[in-house]
């Protein structure tokens, strides 16, 4: 039984409230030890694939400049160690790689493509 406003260990909430309630800087709460949420800040760009997709490339981008060896590729150029995404024209995202697209659907015009729209790609 809660003894206190902050007696919880999971608190349920839509992703709105999580952000507006738990972890607006002007309210100050931290969440405690034990305490577990089913949303956090920005939980969409590890959950929508196509941000997710976004935030790795980005990643691997990073560890190239870097010269980390976990950037490092083989000889067909794919990546050794962060091959868990298509590398380029396997998974596009509008708008920013529509040129891709257009590339490659020329390039191989009977192939089937699906697209989903962005916010209902959830399956």
């Amino acid at each position: 039984r809660a003894q206190g406003e902050d007696d919880w260990n999971i608190y349920w909430a839509l992703p709105q409230s999580v952000k507006a309630k738990i972890f607006n800087p002007d309210t100050g709460h931290r969440l405690g030890e034990m305490q577990i949420l089913n949303h956090f800040p920005n939980h969409d760009e590890l959950t929508k694939k196509d941000l997710m997709v976004k935030n790795i490339k980005r990643y691997r981008r990073d560890l190239e400049r870097d010269g980390n060896p976990l950037a490092e590729k083989d000889d067909q150029g794919r990546y050794i160690h962060m091959d868990i995404i298509p590398y380029n024209t396997d998974y596009v995202t509008f708008p920013g790689d529509y040129n891709i697209f257009v590339e490659e659907f020329r390039r191989n015009p009977n192939t089937m493509w699906i697209m989903k729209p962005s916010s209902k790609a959830q399956g």
